[in-house]
Protein backbone atom coordinates (compact mmCIF):
# COMPACT_ATOMS: atom_id res chain seq x y z
CA UNK A 1 0.00 0.00 0.00
CA UNK A 2 1.32 3.42 -0.96
CA UNK A 3 0.02 6.30 1.14
CA UNK A 4 0.77 9.99 0.74
CA UNK A 5 -0.45 12.52 3.28
CA UNK A 6 -0.16 16.20 3.95
CA UNK A 7 -0.95 18.33 6.98
CA UNK A 8 -1.54 22.06 7.32
CA UNK A 9 -1.79 23.89 10.65
CA UNK A 10 -3.07 27.42 11.11
CA UNK A 11 -5.06 29.66 13.44
CA UNK A 12 -8.24 31.50 12.51
CA UNK A 13 -8.94 34.67 14.47
CA UNK A 14 -12.24 36.51 14.61
CA UNK A 15 -13.16 39.51 16.73
CA UNK A 16 -14.09 37.39 19.73
CA UNK A 17 -12.32 34.00 19.39
CA UNK A 18 -9.34 32.08 18.11
CA UNK A 19 -9.68 28.67 16.48
CA UNK A 20 -6.78 26.25 15.99
CA UNK A 21 -7.19 24.34 12.69
CA UNK A 22 -5.37 21.29 11.35
CA UNK A 23 -6.08 20.00 7.83
CA UNK A 24 -5.07 16.43 6.95
CA UNK A 25 -5.36 14.95 3.45
CA UNK A 26 -4.22 11.41 2.70
CA UNK A 27 -4.06 9.52 -0.57
CA UNK A 28 -4.32 5.75 -0.44
CA UNK A 29 -4.47 4.14 -3.89
CA UNK A 30 -6.47 1.24 -2.43
CA UNK A 31 -9.32 3.62 -1.51
CA UNK A 32 -11.70 4.96 -4.12
CA UNK A 33 -12.21 8.22 -2.18
CA UNK A 34 -9.49 10.31 -0.49
CA UNK A 35 -9.56 10.57 3.28
CA UNK A 36 -10.19 14.19 4.27
CA UNK A 37 -10.12 15.38 7.86
CA UNK A 38 -9.70 18.69 9.56
CA UNK A 39 -9.45 19.45 13.22
CA UNK A 40 -10.96 22.41 15.04
CA UNK A 41 -9.71 23.02 18.57
CA UNK A 42 -8.65 19.38 18.78
CA UNK A 43 -11.96 17.92 17.52
CA UNK A 44 -11.75 15.75 14.38
CA UNK A 45 -14.19 16.53 11.56
CA UNK A 46 -14.27 14.23 8.52
CA UNK A 47 -15.30 15.65 5.15
CA UNK A 48 -16.77 13.83 2.15
CA UNK A 49 -18.72 14.94 -0.90
CA UNK A 50 -21.20 12.86 -2.90
CA UNK A 51 -24.67 12.82 -4.40
CA UNK A 52 -27.52 12.63 -1.90
CA UNK A 53 -30.73 10.63 -2.42
CA UNK A 54 -32.06 13.46 -4.67
CA UNK A 55 -28.90 13.27 -6.87
CA UNK A 56 -27.71 16.66 -5.57
CA UNK A 57 -23.93 16.89 -5.07
CA UNK A 58 -23.48 17.78 -1.41
CA UNK A 59 -20.73 18.15 1.21
CA UNK A 60 -20.91 16.05 4.38
CA UNK A 61 -19.17 16.86 7.65
CA UNK A 62 -19.00 14.20 10.36
CA UNK A 63 -17.91 14.72 13.95
CA UNK A 64 -18.50 12.16 16.67
CA UNK A 65 -21.68 10.39 15.51
CA UNK A 66 -23.27 13.44 13.90
CA UNK A 67 -23.39 14.06 10.15
CA UNK A 68 -24.15 17.45 8.65
CA UNK A 69 -25.23 17.71 4.99
CA UNK A 70 -24.36 21.04 3.34
CA UNK A 71 -24.42 22.54 -0.15
CA UNK A 72 -21.25 21.75 -2.10
CA UNK A 73 -18.52 24.14 -0.97
CA UNK A 74 -17.19 24.98 -4.43
CA UNK A 75 -20.69 25.57 -5.80
CA UNK A 76 -21.43 27.82 -2.82
CA UNK A 77 -18.26 29.86 -3.37
CA UNK A 78 -18.96 30.28 -7.09
CA UNK A 79 -22.53 31.37 -6.31
CA UNK A 80 -21.22 33.88 -3.76
CA UNK A 81 -18.75 35.25 -6.33
CA UNK A 82 -21.52 35.75 -8.90
CA UNK A 83 -23.78 37.46 -6.34
CA UNK A 84 -20.87 39.70 -5.28
CA UNK A 85 -20.32 40.75 -8.90
CA UNK A 86 -23.98 41.81 -8.99
CA UNK A 87 -23.51 43.68 -5.65
CA UNK A 88 -26.02 41.37 -3.95
CA UNK A 89 -23.60 40.33 -1.16
CA UNK A 90 -19.95 40.62 -0.14
CA UNK A 91 -17.31 38.03 -0.94
CA UNK A 92 -16.91 35.28 1.65
CA UNK A 93 -13.27 34.70 0.70
CA UNK A 94 -10.70 37.26 -0.41
CA UNK A 95 -8.57 36.82 -3.51
CA UNK A 96 -5.47 36.36 -1.34
CA UNK A 97 -7.20 33.64 0.70
CA UNK A 98 -8.21 31.90 -2.54
CA UNK A 99 -4.63 32.08 -3.80
CA UNK A 100 -3.41 30.52 -0.53
CA UNK A 101 -5.83 27.60 -0.97
CA UNK A 102 -4.57 27.04 -4.52
CA UNK A 103 -1.00 27.06 -3.15
CA UNK A 104 -1.95 24.37 -0.60
CA UNK A 105 -3.64 22.29 -3.30
CA UNK A 106 -0.55 22.47 -5.47
CA UNK A 107 1.62 21.35 -2.55
CA UNK A 108 -0.72 18.39 -1.99
CA UNK A 109 -0.51 17.50 -5.67
CA UNK A 110 3.26 17.70 -5.49
CA UNK A 111 3.29 15.06 -2.76
CA UNK A 112 0.94 12.82 -4.75
CA UNK A 113 2.44 13.07 -8.21
CA UNK A 114 5.57 14.93 -9.24
CA UNK A 115 4.68 14.66 -12.93
CA UNK A 116 1.16 16.08 -12.49
CA UNK A 117 2.46 18.81 -10.21
CA UNK A 118 5.07 19.90 -12.75
CA UNK A 119 2.45 20.10 -15.52
CA UNK A 120 0.13 22.19 -13.32
CA UNK A 121 2.96 24.48 -12.21
CA UNK A 122 3.98 25.06 -15.85
CA UNK A 123 0.36 25.87 -16.74
CA UNK A 124 0.00 28.16 -13.70
CA UNK A 125 3.21 30.05 -14.54
CA UNK A 126 2.08 30.48 -18.15
CA UNK A 127 -1.35 31.71 -17.05
CA UNK A 128 0.18 34.12 -14.50
CA UNK A 129 2.57 35.65 -17.02
CA UNK A 130 -0.31 36.16 -19.48
CA UNK A 131 -2.15 38.38 -16.93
Amino acid sequence: MRETASDAFFTLKTDDKTVAVRLHVALNEERAVPFRRFQINGKNVDYTARNNEKSQFRAYLQADNRVLELPDFVDSLIGNFVRAIHAEETLWVSGSDGAKVVEWQLKLLEKGSSYSFQRIMNYTRAASSAC
